[in-house]
């Protein structure tokens, strides 16, 4: 982590005028073969995994650095009309760092990413509708009676008596 005081112009895109503060990976270590490695599970079938390992391959010369996550929760909304579940979660995340100090004037660092996720947000339900929006018009009254219709979901009795 870097904490940059004062301004910094226009170093990261757009004017920071009271400085900035930097995050970044662990880099490679040069000497020591290392790693970790992390489960996690829960409800809704949660199950996310991570983990790290580094490896000196020239010793006190070339190092390399690789991370990983994955994570997959199922969604605890579900829309009746199409099938689809909100609040679900599948992620997939990697990162390989390379440093290659050949003497001690010359470092390059090298850093890789990669994100992929498939996420659907929270739900919703309807619980009105203004019939005389020139947009919606009165087609969306059917809607509010068959969400009436289905009743209210449990987990919204609950947040009520809380």
């Amino acid at each position: 982590m870097q904490v940059l005081k004062g301004p910094q112009g226009t170093l990261f895109g757009r004017n920071t005028t009271g400085g900035a503060i930097l995050f970044e990976p662990r880099r490679p270590s040069l000497e020591t073969f290392e790693g970790y490695g992390q489960l996690l599970a829960g409800d809704y079938a949660r199950s996310e995994a991570q983990g790290a390992i580094n490896i000196p391959v020239i010793d006190s010369e070339l190092a390399v650095r690789i991370a990983g996550q994955l994570a997959s929760r199922e969604g605890y909304t579900r829309d009746v009309n199409t099938g689809v579940e909100y609040d679900n979660r599948h992620f997939q995340a990697a990162r390989i760092g390379i440093l290659f100090r050949p003497t001690n004037a010359i470092e390059n660092y090298f850093i890789g990413n990669y994100l992929a996720f498939n996420e659907h947000g929270p739900g919703t339900s309807l619980i009105a509708g203004n019939p005389n929006n020139p947009f919606i018009g009165t087609g969306i009254l059917d809607y509010v009676t068959a969400e009436e219709a289905r009743g209210v979901p449990s987990d919204c009795i609950e947040r009520e008596r809380a």
